[in-house]
């Protein structure tokens, strides 16, 4: 079971939905409203994977899905993370879901990196197997185009396997930030997104996983729910919870040993 975690803008719907309601039907009408709206989440929250899914592929955010509320035309869109239900709206059908959802999934509300400017770009330096002796390679650059390339070429050779790049130490957190959002394109590989504390070079980071569609540009949104704490490439189960206001660097890695070539661009990079 994964409880539900209504963003404040959920709860925000919902007072509004009940208040509305009083007003134009009267207290036992928005009390059977708000008992609906909340038992809608319950069997959501038994199983998530029940939730329509209808929604989803129209508005182009992968894993969407909705909660319907019996007796009023509502519903709760949310998201499955690790180990919770991100709930993100509760909307009725006469408004523009499409448009709301849309824009809700992808917009930033701290942008950390845009890499349309260059200097955005010069920020990130490479750390890759290297410092143990592996012979990979890797960068990230701006594209005169107006996003960054990261780029290499990953060798098993001599005990490697890995390359990443990170940003530089700064004041990148944002208090109460329920997401990393990613502007990418290209090779359909894991990739994972890193987000550090401290401004040290060997400590622990939050990692989460990533696999572009393709040629295609798309805005991944990936619940900090879902990032774990990584020590060295292990994970450390007793590390305490990601803490978003904390962040101080941000980086990427070509996961899962994947040998040869790469290539990753990225528009921008934020908290949500």
């Amino acid at each position: 079971m994964k409880r539900a975690h209504l963003r404040p803008q959920a709860e925000s719907d919902l007072l509004e939905a009940v208040r509305h309601c009083a007003n134009e039907g009267g207290v036992d009408v928005a009390e059977r409203l708000f008992d609906a709206a909340v038992a809608a989440l319950e069997p959501i929250e038994r199983t998530p994977g029940i939730g329509s899914a209808r929604l989803g592929p129209p508005c182009e955010i992968p894993g969407l899905r909705s909660g319907l509320v019996t007796g009023f035309p509502m519903q709760w869109p949310c998201f499955e993370a690790e180990d919770q239900l991100d709930v993100v709206r509760l909307l009725g059908d006469r408004q523009d879901i499409m448009a709301i959802l849309t824009t809700t999934a992808t917009t930033m509300s701290r942008v950390l990196f845009d890499f349309a400017d260059p200097d955005a770009a010069r920020a990130w330096r490479a750390i890759d197997d290297r410092v143990m002796g592996g012979v990979s390679r890797s960068t990230l650059r701006h594209d005169p185009a107006g996003h960054a390339v990261y780029e290499g070429v990953v060798s098993l050779d001599r005990n490697g396997g890995f390359a990443s790049v990170r940003s530089s130490p700064g004041e990148r957190g944002l208090s109460g930030a329920e997401a990393c959002l990613i502007e990418v394109r290209g090779d359909s590989k894991p990739f994972r997104l890193s987000l550090l504390t401290g401004d040290g070079f060997d400590i622990l980071s939050h990692q989460a996983g990533f696999a572009p569609a393709g040629a295609r540009w798309e805005t991944l949104r990936l619940p900090l729910a879902d990032f774990r704490a990584s020590f060295r490439g292990r994970e450390v189960g007793s590390a305490p919870a990601l803490d978003p206001a904390s962040i101080r660097q941000v980086g990427l890695m070509i996961a899962a040993r994947q040998a040869g070539r790469f290539e990753l661009h990225i528009r921008r990079i934020g908290l949500a």
